[in-house]
């Protein structure tokens, strides 16, 4: 098993390759787009599954990752990913419900990470979004939003950005800026390009 601890004074990811199943895991401060006394404690806590028993090599729909979280809409508390929100309470992160399948959530309700959760087609944004003409790829903030409680757009990930894995692979590392990021994919949907993250290895 490979496997990689990162932080810095705000957050700590963890990254293991379990015989090619990738496990991510997020606790600490996301980069808030609001004031310090607008969101004092900007929290965020993230995994792979919402359900303590799940296997470590759970490749089904219950399992996703830190970028593109999992969750159900009819069960309370069984999503892999919470923020803390400006006034102190949780606040579930679901880009798709795990009994569902492949499904995304109602874009009408609830909270998800953007871009995983921006078609309802789960690969249509890794399949537009590809390598540039240079060879260099294309990276996107990972911008946690919700339509719940009126609306918010929180802020993003420290460290984790949207990538197309078109022609990468797990654990292949690429420079951005000057950093190291190494390339992770989500438990569930491996065989698609819009999968795919990075993370800075920094």
């Amino acid at each position: 098993m490979n496997y990689w601890f990162v932080a810095n004074g705000r957050r700590f990811i963890v990254v293991a390759d379990v015989n090619g199943t990738w496990a991510t895991m997020y606790a600490g401060f996301m980069l808030p787009y609001a004031t310090p006394s607008e969101m004092p404690y900007p929290m965020y806590i993230a995994g792979n599954a919402g359900a303590e028993d799940t296997d470590s090599t759970e490749v089904s729909d219950k399992v996703g990752s830190i970028f593109d979280p999992v969750g159900t809409l009819v069960t309370p508390g069984t999503n892999s990913a919470y923020l803390r929100d400006f006034n102190g309470g949780w606040i579930s992160i679901s880009n798709y419900a795990w009994a569902t399948g492949i499904s995304r959530n109602n874009q009408s309700t609830g909270a998800w990470v953007w871009p995983y959760n921006w078609m309802y087609s789960e690969d249509l944004a890794g399949d537009i979004i590809i390598q540039n003409p240079d060879g260099s790829t294309t990276t996107l903030p990972c911008v946690i939003h919700a339509s719940i409680n009126g609306g918010n757009v929180f802020g993003e990930l420290d460290g984790v950005v949207f990538m197309s894995g078109v022609s990468r692979s797990p654990a292949d590392t690429l420079t951005i800026g000057g950093d190291t990021y190494l390339v992770v994919r989500s438990s569930f949907r491996q065989n698609t390009s819009f999968d795919f993250a990075a993370i800075n290895l920094a």
